[in-house]
């Protein structure tokens, strides 16, 4: 009878939990969803804070991804702070979230979760802590891995772990494994590892000293080669002699056959050694205004370098250029076969270009090209073909058969993006060598024909399980898509393609539109990457669509070339906030927007001030007031690309330059601003109008 009696009682009972389970903070589960993915937090920062474990029930991941939207948008204080810390906790169950939620929550208490590891917990496992606690539980039981312990300290990054471990490590250091060098100048290399990423310089090198000196201290800097580094900014930035002349004394002893044995004993790796000596020999020369002496140190350096060749060459390239810009054409046709990445010169390149159109010397461009046409990005291929087929045509340089040779280079200009990565200057170029040509601008046989064969990585890195993946799709599914664009980028390199895709679609989807076109970017660089249209659609988006054609409408201006201007000045971020003080969508400063919104209000339209200020943050107001101004810049000069560069340069410097140079036509003419910022900026804004053409407004 009694068991009777209490049946209803159980039954009653799992009913109240089954509702319980059915709501989150007293909230419909349903409804608690959609709140979270809109990154509505309220309803939690609402709740006691005993009560963070119920988000569990949304998904076991969903602790770690409400904990990332507290930090973002909750006020920064103790209540706050506890909330992420319990969100944190819960997140460790999840097997998705465990391990980046590791990575947050124990540095706020590394201690305790020490103690947990010590124990046989798995809370730091696949960490930087999980290193730092297994060589502090080696130390304590007296069994230390000295070789580990010197690795972590001066391998590796200098962060928290390292810095706990450090702190606890206290008087356990230096006793085994280096016998001739003691603990406090262990300490000592430590703690100047730490002042240098605090960029801390001189307490850095009054803390290397003592290792100098002692007897094997030199082969210690030399067999790690971060903390070799680390003592080269030291001496770069505080005692640039001084470090010369200790880094080609430790160079020369390499030098040294009978000495290259004990180099090899002590792991020293040669090459990688002396490529550091040599390369931060330049950097402090450089420090000094020594020019040659930092060229002939780089050069020195060239031959033992594996990752840091195209540095090296870019100083030297540098240096020639500020001596005497014809200077540099030996050193390019030396070093042009060799570089890694032709891209990484497109700014020395760049330089080059403006020195010849602003001073007229035509023939240090073809001298150049004739070197690089093989080695060159396409980016300066197109432009210094285009460049040089303009010199032709208008008679800048005298050519047999000019009508024929400049439609030569226009070819090369034309074609160069079908052999090289998709980038705007690219595309720009080949715009303005498709007008020469009277042919149509063909982009879309551009990305049919734009892979660039790549050499595969070295190292093939492991594909991402599921539970990552799953990881990285939570992002989205609870309303951190904003959070999401450093772990893609940390994961970047073990995603398929069609992974990236997946996410890039994703972000599209969540109007992140700057993290989009930065992933967008770093597709270039895959070996596996061949461009389709869908990626260019994801790299030139339509954020802010309805608004941007409506008020280019309203101002007369192509919708394109505000799509392109909007892209180029804050990646269609509307709080985007320059340190110059512009804000917004198309980046105004507060007296330019003022000027505007004065006129818009006189002339019948809206009045956007309000106490004196307008509030540039807001996209409708940025937008309209934007294209007004670009609109008066073109009514005033009286041509796009004078107005683009106005845009950017401001419109009483480039009517004085446009002044100056009026043998030129308006393309030549922005090759010769003195502003590299402008430059580029009047190129992206002119070629992404043609690809916000092609892709949205016209056919080719």
């Amino acid at each position: 009878m009694r068991a009777l009696l209490l049946l209803p009682l159980f039954i009653f009972l799992c009913i109240l939990q089954s509702c319980a389970a059915q709501t989150v903070l007293d909230i419909p589960l349903s409804r608690a969803i959609e709140k979270i993915k809109r990154g509505d937090i309220q309803f939690i920062m609402d709740a006691d804070v005993s009560r963070m474990g119920e988000i569990a029930r949304l998904d076991a991941a969903a602790p770690f991804y409400a904990a990332l939207l507290l930090e973002n948008a909750a006020p920064d204080n103790t209540d706050t702070e506890h909330r992420i810390n319990s969100l944190l906790g819960e997140a460790l169950k999840s097997r998705v979230t465990k391990k980046e939620a590791a990575k947050k929550i124990i540095p706020t208490d590394p201690d305790r979760y020490y103690r947990e590891f010590s124990e046989k917990s798995s809370v730091a496992q696949g960490t930087a802590w999980q290193s730092a606690f297994e060589i502090f539980e080696s130390v304590e039981q007296r069994n230390p891995d000295w070789d580990t312990l010197a690795s972590f300290f001066f391998d590796g990054p200098t962060g928290e772990p390292q810095r706990w471990l450090f702190r606890k490590l206290n008087l356990f250091l230096g006793v085994q494994g280096e016998a001739s060098t003691d603990k406090n100048t262990i300490a000592a290399l430590i703690e100047g590892r730490f002042a240098v990423s605090r960029s801390s310089y001189r307490e850095a090198l009054l803390a290397f000293r003592p290792a100098l000196s002692a007897a094997d201290g030199e082969a210690l800097f030399l067999s790690h080669p971060e903390l070799l580094s680390d003592l080269g900014k030291a001496f770069q930035y505080t005692a640039p002699a001084e470090g010369i002349k200790r880094f080609l004394s430790m160079a020369a002893a390499m030098a040294d056959a009978a000495m290259a044995p004990a180099m090899l004993d002590r792991g020293v790796h040669v090459s990688d050694a002396l490529y550091r000596l040599f390369y931060y020999a330049g950097r402090m020369a450089r420090q000094m205004k020594k020019a040659r002496e930092a060229s002939d140190y780089f050069e020195l350096a060239v031959p033992f370098a594996s990752d840091g060749k195209d540095v090296c060459i870019w100083y030297i390239f540098d240096i020639a250029y500020n001596e005497k810009p014809e200077s540099v054409v030996p050193f390019i046709k030396k070093y042009a076969p060799f570089w890694n990445d032709a891209s990484y010169f497109d700014d020395i390149f760049d330089k080059i270009s403006f020195f010849v159109c602003k001073n007229r010397k035509w023939t240090v461009l073809t001298d150049v090209f004739d070197v690089i046409n093989r080695y060159a990005s396409a980016e300066t291929r197109a432009k210094y073909a285009y460049i040089i087929g303009r010199a032709v045509q208008l008679g800048f340089l005298e050519w047999k058969n000019g009508i024929e040779r400049s439609g030569f280079y226009y070819k090369i200009a034309y074609s160069a993006i079908e052999t090289g990565r998709i980038t705007i200057p690219a595309f720009y170029y080949r715009t303005l060598a498709a007008k020469r040509l009277s042919l149509p601008p063909d982009f879309a046989a551009c990305i049919s024909q734009s892979h660039v064969a790549k050499s595969p990585p070295a190292v093939q890195k492991p594909p991402m399980s599921a539970d990552e993946i799953k990881f990285l799709d939570g992002f989205f599914d609870f309303g951190c898509s904003a959070a999401a664009y450093p772990f893609l980028r940390e994961s970047f390199d073990r995603l398929t393609l069609a992974q990236v895709r997946w996410f890039l679609e994703r972000l599209a989807a969540a109007k992140q539109w700057r993290r989009l076109i930065n992933l967008t970017v770093l597709c270039r660089e895959r070996n596996d990457f061949k461009p389709e249209r869908r990626d260019l659609e994801l790299s030139y988006p339509q954020g802010f669509k309805a608004d941007i054609e409506d008020f280019a409408e309203k101002a007369g201006i192509a919708p394109a070339l505000l799509f392109a201007l909007v892209r180029q000045e804050s990646v269609f971020n509307p709080s985007a906030y320059s340190r110059a003080g512009a804000s917004g969508l198309t980046q105004l400063m507060e007296r330019t927007a003022q000027d505007m919104a004065h006129y818009l209000a006189r002339n019948g339209g809206p009045d956007y001030r309000v106490d004196g200020t307008v509030n540039l943050v807001d996209p409708n107001i940025n937008l309209h007031l934007g294209a007004l101004y670009y609109r008066e810049l073109l009514d005033r000069l009286g041509n796009a690309e004078t107005a683009v560069l106005a845009y950017n340069g401001g419109i009483g410097r480039i009517r004085r330059w446009r002044r100056a140079e009026t043998e030129l036509p308006d393309d030549l003419f922005l090759e010769s601003v003195e502003l590299t910022e402008t430059r580029e900026y009047g190129r992206a804004v002119l070629g992404g109008q043609a690809v916000y053409d092609f892709l949205y407004y016209k056919s080719d």
